[in-house]
């Protein structure tokens, strides 16, 4: 409910069935517009547009992305494995944006294994105010 009500605020389309429809459309709540007219997956780092990150931050608030399968913290690299970790780095839509990805302890800081999320739960210090889970290609029914 409260990601519908996030993608109709930022302008974007919700699909009947949930699902997107284009690259473009699933970054929509992360930048604001599907205005990037991509037609394939990106590359960790290729977007260049203010996005949620930036707009979590200035209102002062903090986030973590959170990736199943992630080896480590800030992992750019694909392991997309019969072995059954199935992670590529597009998943996590903040890795998609250079200003989340150019400074190395801002991106390890802010995007980390989905591992992580419960020490981070122990202690309200340590909870982030806004959350993104990104499950892995296998959980998230594009591989299984």
């Amino acid at each position: 409910m409260l990601l519908m009500a996030l993608l109709r605020h930022c302008g974007g389309r919700v699909v009947a069935s949930g699902v997107h429809s284009t690259i473009a459309e699933a970054l929509t709540p992360f930048a604001g517009a599907s205005a990037f007219n991509l037609t394939a997956n990106v590359s960790p780092g290729q977007l260049s547009a203010t996005n949620l990150a930036d707009q979590v931050n200035t209102a002062g608030l903090s986030w973590k992305g959170y990736s199943e399968g992630m080896s480590g913290n800030c992992d750019l690299t694909n392991h997309n494995t019969a072995g059954g970790d199935y992670y590529l780095a597009d998943d996590e839509p903040f890795l998609d944006f250079a200003d989340d990805t150019a400074n190395a302890s801002y991106c390890q800081a802010h995007n980390q294994p989905l591992t992580q999320l419960a020490t981070d739960l122990r202690s309200a210090s340590t909870t982030p105010n806004f959350v993104w889970f990104a499950a892995n290609d296998y959980n998230d029914m594009e591989c299984g």
